[in-house]
C-alpha cells in the first residue's frame, strides 16, 4: 500500500496519481472544514461526537456521487455504528463447512469448544472452533483454506439496500487463536471492563454490562413520599445545591444533602434528596435568580457552554455561590480544578466519567437518593439515557495497535440526557457547599 502513495506532502495529505487522501482527526472543527470530498471514511465511529460526524458529512455536499464508510468497534446498543447497522443489510460472512459442506457462519459460543475452567488453566489453549451445524472441528491452521471461498450474505431482508452493513468477529481471525478468545472470555468473569472489552472487541457485539445503566426499576425504587410542591426551605441552614444543564432549554435540579459530619469523599457519605426539577427556555435566565433565592441555594454548578456569557452574568450576580463547569481530560478521579481569574465567574474543570459515576451511582444499591413522587417522566427518561462502557486509553495509533491495555470508563447516551447532566452538576456542587459552610478548602471533601 505504501508504494501507491508516491507523492507524499505530509502526514495529513497523501497523493497517488490523480487521487488525494486527506487524513484528519475529529477533535477540532477546523480539522473537518474546507475540504470537499466524494468518499468519506469515518474510523472508530463510536468514539466520534455527533457534532464531528455531522460536520464531516457536510464535506460531501458538493458531490453528485458520494460514498460514506463507517467503521468501528461497537460499544452499546442503538448507538453509533450499531444504530447505523440496524438499518443496513446486516451482512454475515458465511462459508462452506469442510466437514459437512453446509453453509454456516461462526458465532459465539455455538462455534467454540471451551476447554479449561479459568484464565490460568493452560487447557484453554486446547479449545477449538467447531461447526454449529455438525459439530465438526474446524482447524485454526487450515482457516485460510476453508474461508477462501467465504462470501457475504444479507441478514436483514427489510434493511435499506443502499446501506450495506457488515459484521465480523475475531472468531474469523487468522492471528487470534480459539484459546486466546476463551481466555479473554474467562478474564471477563468478575471484571466489568474486561467483560465489556470481550463483547465489544472480540465478538464485535454492542453490550451493556450489569449495573452499567440506570433502569426504570432503579428509578422507581428511589421515589419517596415528598413532592416538588412541598413548602420551600426557610432558615438557610440546609445543604441545598442546584445543577443546571444549559442551552436552548435549561434543565435544573435542586438537591438537598444529608450527612452526619463533614468528611473526605463527602459525596459517598451523603444521601441526596431531589427537591425539585424543572426546565425553561433560553430567554428565561431570570428564573435561575428566583430559584437561587426561593430554594436558598448554597452552591450552584452550571454548564459553561454554549451560552457562556449568560452563565458568567448569572455567576456574577451570585459571587461565591455559582461555579461554571467543563469536562476535561487530564483531571483525575473526583478532583476539581478551579480557575478563578477574579471575574466572579470561576470555572470548575472535572473528569466526566467519575462524576457521572458519583451522581448516577446513587440510584443503585445501596440507594442513596430520594426522588419526589411527582418527578417528571422526562427526568426519569433522561436519567436512564447514559450507559457506562469502557474504551482503551491512549493515542489513536496506540489503540489501533492495541499497545495499551488501560481501559477507562466512559459514559455515552442513547437519548436525551439533560436532566442526567443537571444531576451531575448538582453532585459537583456538594463539595462547594461544604466548603462554603465549613470554611475549609473544597479539596477536603473530595
Amino acid at each position: 500500500l505504501s508504494h501507491l502513495f508516491t507523492d507524499v506532502n505530509s502526514i495529513e495529505l497523501k497523493q497517488a496519481g490523480a487521487n488525494t487522501l486527506y487524513i484528519r482527526g475529529s477533535r477540532g472543527d477546523a480539522n473537518l472544514k474546507s475540504i470537499p470530498v466524494s468518499v468519506l471514511l469515518l474510523d472508530e465511529l463510536d468514539e466520534m461526537s455527533q457534532k464531528a460526524i455531522n460536520l464531516a458529512l457536510t464535506r460531501l455536499d458538493g458531490q453528485l456521487s458520494k460514498t460514506v464508510w463507517g467503521i468501528s468497534t461497537p460499544t452499546v446498543p442503538n448507538f453509533g455504528i450499531h444504530k447505523l447497522f440496524k438499518d443496513s443489510t446486516q451482512e454475515n460472512f458465511i462459508f462452506k463447512c469442510p466437514c459437512c459442506s453446509r453453509l454456516t457462519r461462526l458465532i459465539w459460543p455455538d462455534c467454540i469448544e471451551i476447554i479449561g475452567e479459568g484464565i490460568h488453566d493452560q487447557r484453554c489453549h486446547e479449545s477449538y472452533l467447531k461447526c454449529k451445524e455438525c459439530g465438526g472441528k474446524l482447524s485454526q491452521e487450515a482457516k485460510p483454506d476453508w474461508l477462501s471461498k467465504a462470501k457475504w450474505e444479507v441478514g436483514n431482508q427489510n434493511g435499506n439496500p443502499d446501506i450495506r452493513g457488515f459484521a465480523i468477529s475475531q472468531l474469523y481471525s487468522f492471528t487470534v487463536s480459539p484459546g486466546e478468545l476463551v481466555m479473554a472470555h474467562f478474564k471477563g468473569f468478575g471484571d466489568e471492563a474486561a467483560n465489556v472489552e470481550f463483547h465489544n472487541s472480540k465478538l464485535g457485539h454492542p453490550y451493556i454490562g450489569d449495573g452499567a445503566k440506570i433502569t426504570e426499576d432503579d428509578v422507581e425504587a428511589c421515589i419517596k413520599g415528598h413532592s416538588k410542591e412541598d413548602t420551600r426551605p426557610t432558615g438557610g441552614n440546609r445543604i441545598i445545591t442546584m445543577g443546571v444543564d444549559q442551552g436552548k432549554i435549561n434543565y435544573v435540579e435542586v438537591t438537598e444533602y444529608f450527612f452526619d459530619q463533614y468528611a473526605n469523599d463527602l459525596n459517598v457519605a451523603a444521601t441526596a434528596k431531589v427537591l425539585y426539577e424543572t426546565k425553561f427556555g433560553e430567554e428565561d435566565w431570570h428564573i435561575l435568580d428566583e430559584m437561587m433565592r426561593i430554594w436558598q441555594i448554597q452552591s450552584c454548578v452550571i454548564d459553561a457552554d454554549p451560552q457562556i456569557l449568560e452563565a458568567r452574568r448569572f455567576a456574577r450576580r451570585f459571587p461565591g455561590y455559582v461555579w461554571l463547569s467543563r469536562f476535561r481530560r487530564g483531571v483525575t478521579g473526583k478532583e476539581i480544578s478551579v480557575n478563578d481569574d477574579d471575574s466572579f465567574a470561576p470555572i470548575a474543570t472535572v473528569d466526566r466519567s467519575n462524576w457521572f459515576s458519583a451522581a448516577l451511582g446513587r440510584f443503585r444499591e445501596p440507594r442513596r437518593i430520594m426522588l419526589p413522587r411527582d418527578v417528571s417522566m422526562e427526568y426519569r427518561q433522561h436519567i436512564q439515557a447514559p450507559i457506562r462502557t469502557y474504551v482503551r486509553e491512549g493515542t489513536a495509533e496506540e489503540k489501533q495497535k492495541r499497545q495499551t491495555d488501560n481501559l477507562v470508563a466512559k459514559y455515552i447516551s442513547t437519548g436525551p440526557d439533560h436532566f442526567a447532566l443537571a444531576r451531575v452538576y448538582s453532585e459537583i456542587a456538594l463539595p462547594f457547599a461544604a466548603s462554603l459552610t465549613s470554611g475549609e478548602d473544597v479539596g477536603r471533601f473530595l
